[in-house]
């Protein structure tokens, strides 16, 4: 069972998200908050899987909501909801800790894939922010970039738009092994450290 601490500032939302996720049989909403400060409290008495958390809201900015509960229980994935979130956010939340993005307008079956991944480990990003964020700037002419083969862009696609390594080695026809292969050396060529920092760079660089 995934254990979902729902944060919204919106009655109406929280009870929507208790409707749809609450099956008695893969998931559970076990907490809500109205907002961050509440949500803090709540997570100092209580652990869960993941937090659903909207990025607007009036008491606490989402942000800095984020970076609070990535201090106080860095262990559980955030996953960002939001009505429209834009790929500046998408940018600056991911830096400070989020494991991605859900859109309130992604319909339920979505929104479970969304959590499920989440707490494998993995990002997600909605579709709408994928496409924004593919068409951002940066681009093969980057020199770091012409470095990387065409597979390894691949794996950074995939990557960055929160496919699991098993989701990538099937949809390119790979073992797991061989993706795994490819991801390390797609840190290496980058000096990066890991997943964080391979998503933040494949965002920052617009990988179409």
């Amino acid at each position: 069972m995934i254990d979902i601490l729902v944060v919204d500032d919106h009655a109406v939302v929280r009870e929507g998200l208790r409707y749809l996720l609450a099956d008695g049989v893969e998931f559970a909403v076990v907490g809500e908050a109205a907002s961050g400060q509440e949500a803090l409290t709540y997570l100092r008495e209580r652990r869960v899987d993941i937090i659903l958390l909207d990025l607007f809201m009036p008491d606490s900015e989402g942000l800095r909501t984020l970076r609070l509960i990535k201090q106080q229980a860095p262990g559980v994935p955030v996953l960002l909801f939001s009505g429209a979130p834009e790929a500046e956010h998408a940018l600056a939340c991911l830096a400070a800790g989020a494991a991605g993005f859900a859109s309130k307008d992604s319909d339920p079956a979505e929104l479970r894939q969304a959590i499920r991944r989440v707490v494998a480990g993995d990002n997600y990003l909605g579709p709408g922010l994928a496409v924004q964020l593919a068409r951002g700037e940066g681009g093969l002419g980057d020199p770091e970039l012409r470095r990387l083969s065409a597979r390894e862009r691949e794996v950074m696609r995939g990557i960055a738009r929160g496919e699991s390594l098993t989701a990538l080695a099937e949809s390119l026809g790979l073992s797991i092994k061989t993706v795994s292969t490819h991801r390390r050396r797609l840190l290496d060529k980058l000096q990066l450290s890991g997943n964080a920092e391979l998503v933040r760079y494949a965002l920052r660089h617009g990988m179409d």
